[in-house]
């Protein structure tokens, strides 16, 4: 019955061609903000050091006896992924479930020392065993959690290592196997190829002869770059050379076909969207011209870095030291577990200079940067090795990867290389998606795939409901959810 139930919900959910069902669109102001007291280190006893913790409460939808949607926050303040993780609050809608947003420690107002990787899953798991008491939830209710990237690793390593109170995850574009030990070890070099794959050939080799040109210039002659490109200051090489590569990797994670500023709020460089297909559109700019002179590169490439840096054009020059990337805690996480290798630069890709990071040199920054060695293979084994067995273990876990997305190759791809998924997980693949294209609200822009992923991972998270309610019917028979009826849950139209 329950299934039935169910079923009939999905089919309100938003089809392509149709736009989300809320108008305006929710945010944070449409929560309520709570705080924990956390231990600083859960797997010490007696050390005695506690921060606050925030998370936000959404219970517009929430039915008694439904099920807790659970997103496992990431490297930013949590009020960007409650107000952008839209498939959550859709499907919260139609299954009467309370929304929860936690924040990741160490970012927003959740202000402490990051540790690692088993800390934060142990403040998720804290907080879950909280909710219980906070809101007099009955024992047979399902907890899902839901991530987009990193965010999307602890969703799933939540199933993984507390299945007694997460029922299921939905993990998107999650780069799990992106880890030194690693086995078969990860590809360094298949971020930067999937991206010089999504801006095509001309863009590419165009693309690979500007950035030459820039950091030839960068070199010999640092005024003249500063003036040539509209820099706000003179920059150092090293300078120069992430803040002219990084822009590309965030405009293929962000190749969504409509507006959006998931992306950028994300890697903290504003909060203005980016045009529908920002990679393209920087593309475009680059590729105007055909003129291989240095100064039609050098004009060429500022404006086709606009895409990124200065999408709506109302900044006279670039700054780039304040526009480089850099997070500082989560370089922490990589030291700590999370290192795995990047290439960039050669003959496959469209990036200049050459860059390899190896376990050596994660090792070396790790030192530099956070003034400790590198736990080199520490999440490989703390989270999964060997990804034939890490896969065979899993249970009612999804693995959705866009195929723009340069992250897709670090995921988990059911079928692939010998992966071998259980039945109860799955690894949807989007044409044309972008990074966690399935977690943004509906857009009638959304292809009829991206729809039907929708409502695939609808169904498996719905089987989840329904068999940690059946579990308890026996002993929690008033619990509305065990009859498939449901009074007062309001479904999108």
């Amino acid at each position: 019955m329950l299934t039935q139930f169910f079923f009939s919900l999905f089919l309100c959910i938003p089809v392509q061609g149709l736009p989300t069902p809320f108008d305006p669109l929710p945010t944070s102001a449409n929560c309520t903000a709570h705080k924990i007291i956390q231990d600083v280190d859960h797997f010490s006893y007696g050390d005695g050091h506690q921060f606050s913790q925030r998370y936000f409460v959404c219970d517009k939808f929430s039915v008694h006896g439904g099920p807790v949607f659970f997103y496992t926050g990431n490297e930013a303040d949590v009020t960007l992924f409650v107000n952008n993780t839209g498939f959550m609050w859709e499907l919260g809608q139609s299954m009467g479930a309370l929304l929860v947003f936690a924040e990741h420690r160490g970012y927003g107002e959740s202000i402490t020392a990051i540790r690692s990787v088993s800390q934060i899953l142990s403040d998720y798991a804290h907080l879950i065993v909280h909710l219980y008491d906070q809101f007099k939830l009955p024992q047979s209710t399902p907890v899902i959690t839901f991530g987009s990237s990193y965010g999307g690793m602890l969703s799933g390593w939540m199933r993984m290592k507390y299945p007694h109170l997460v029922e299921g995850a939905l993990a998107s574009s999650a780069p799990i196997f992106h880890m030194f030990g690693v086995k078969p070890a990860p590809d360094g070099s298949a971020f930067a190829r999937k991206v010089t794959e999504v801006a095509g050939t001309t863009c590419s080799a165009r693309l690979r002869r500007a950035l030459q040109v820039v950091m030839s210039t960068a070199s010999k002659d640092p005024k003249s770059v500063k003036s040539r490109l509209g820099l706000c200051e003179i920059p150092t090489v090293d300078q120069m050379s992430l803040w002219a590569n990084q822009p590309w990797g965030f405009l293929a994670m962000a190749n969504y076909p409509f507006p959006n500023n998931y992306v950028p709020m994300t890697a903290g460089v504003g909060s203005n969207p980016l045009p529908a297909n920002p990679l393209t559109d920087a593309c475009a700019a680059l590729t105007r011209s055909s003129d291989t002179s240095e100064d039609s590169l050098l004009e060429s490439f500022r404006e086709s870095v606009q895409s990124w840096y200065n999408n709506t054009r109302t900044e006279k020059c670039f700054h780039v030291k304040r526009q480089q990337v850099r997070d500082e805690q989560f370089m922490y996480l990589r030291c700590s577990d999370l290192g795995g290798p990047y290439t960039q630069g050669t003959s496959m890709d469209a990036f200049f200079p050459r860059m390899n990071i190896a376990s050596d040199d994660l090792d070396k920054m790790c030192q530099t940067d956070v003034g400790q060695t590198a736990r080199i293979g520490e999440g490989a084994i703390e989270f999964g090795m060997t990804r034939i067995d890490v896969v065979a273990g899993m249970t009612n876990i999804i693995w959705s990867n866009g195929e723009l997305d340069p992250w897709a190759d670090y995921g988990v791809a059911c079928g692939a290389s010998g992966i071998k998924c259980p039945p109860s997980v799955i690894s949807p693949q989007i044409p044309n998606g972008a990074h966690s294209s399935d977690l943004l609200f509906s857009h009638p822009l959304d292809s009829e795939v991206l729809t039907n992923v929708r409502r695939l991972e609808s169904a498996h998270i719905s089987s989840w409901i329904e068999s940690k309610v059946l579990r308890y019917a026996e002993v929690e028979p008033q619990n509305p959810f065990a009859t498939g009826v449901l009074p007062n849950v309001v479904v999108s139209q």
